[in-house]
């Protein structure tokens, strides 16, 4: 039997799989220049954010 957090986890882990297919398609819709653009309200673009969401699924 399969414990339920295990579930849990499992249904994380898709979910993340899945947001993270529609943010890298759509980052990859932007220009260079929007890609780049300073954001400060977002670890200081879109380049650091990617770079956090990274981090956090290799953690």
């Amino acid at each position: 039997m399969v414990s339920p957090l295990i579930d849990h986890f499992r249904t994380f882990a898709r979910y993340n799989t899945w947001a993270n297919g529609r943010l890298y398609d759509a980052v990859g819709k932007l220009t260079k220049a929007e890609y780049r653009k300073k954001r400060p309200a977002f670890f200081g673009g879109i380049r650091g954010v990617l770079n956090h969401i990274l981090v956090g699924d290799r953690i």
